[in-house]
């Protein structure tokens, strides 16, 4: 990643931003939508019997939404043609990411255990295991590997670029949120671009 531009990475999803306006904000629309539905029904069964389920139920739909998000950003930051419909359109690919998001996540969160900090260098490592399944369509245990193997070497480069993913997005929270708006969607489009750069 010494060659790829931190910066330069962000201008460059701005622009495709610009030029992908329409399905973009659809699809930010959609997922602040979900999001507004997801806190009331969790918020009504709160102290119900029921709110482990509706929680595992959530999870389940965040992680099959997540599909359809790699999936049509990876199209639009590789210039190919992406419709909203295909945030729904990968079904087959449900089991492998559950099973990986969850592995990913006892990583994490024995990491994390461990006096924090190699929680987060597992964050760093394995952030990409998503990207890997989906684009290259591998099994569990593949893209877990395949995320290791692309940021080894990378790991200091990827914290930094991290740190200026955050700072983007609080100044736009300072923005009366409005900022969001746009630092949400540039963030997305390029960790899709670091990804397709590193790979």
């Amino acid at each position: 990643m010494k060659n790829i531009s931190k910066v330069g990475l962000i201008k460059e999803s701005w622009v495709i931003v610009k030029e992908n306006y329409k399905l973009i904000y659809a699809l930010l629309i959609a997922f602040i939508l979900y999001q507004f539905v997801q806190s009331l029904i969790s918020a009504f069964f709160e102290n119900s019997i029921l709110s482990v389920l509706i929680s595992l139920a959530f999870f389940v739909i965040t992680v099959f939404l997540e599909i359809g998000f790699i999936k049509i950003s990876l199209k639009i930051v590789d210039k190919k043609a992406a419709k909203f419909q295909e945030l729904w359109a990968y079904p087959q690919y449900l089991l492998r990411m559950l099973g990986a998001t969850i592995l990913y996540s006892i990583a994490i969160l024995v990491g994390l255990i461990l006096f924090i900090i190699p929680g987060i260098y597992l964050a760093i490592r394995l952030q990409f295991y998503s990207y890997t399944l989906l684009d290259k369509d591998k099994n569990i245990m593949e893209s877990l590997k395949g995320s290791w193997e692309m940021t080894k070497g990378n790991v200091i480069n990827l914290t930094l670029f991290m740190f200026l993913i955050f700072a983007i997005n609080f100044l736009g929270a300072l923005a009366l949120l409005v900022g969001l708006l746009i630092t949400i969607p540039i963030s997305f489009i390029a960790v899709t671009l670091l990804y397709r750069k590193l790979g």
